[in-house]
């Protein structure tokens, strides 16, 4: 299998896009970390809790569920 690199202009337009998907309230509570190594690109998501609502989701299910999303 042949592995095409991507562009860093390519992983950013794609980080960009993903940063502004729908979420629950409109939040977008997520924040993602690229790491370079040994020639992989491996992107992280982390849930962003200073973009949770408190009040109305004292629980942050919304923001569990808003990061899952779906499965490649």
């Amino acid at each position: 299998m042949t592995v095409v690199p991507l562009a860093v202009r390519s992983v950013t337009a794609l980080v960009t896009d993903a940063t502004a998907a729908l979420s629950l309230g409109n939040a977008q509570p997520w924040a993602f970390r690229c790491l370079r190594d040994a020639g992989v690109l491996r992107l992280r998501l982390y849930a962003d809790p200073q973009r949770a609502f408190p009040h109305a989701d004292p629980e942050n299910r919304g923001l569990r569920l808003g990061a899952a999303g779906p499965r490649c």
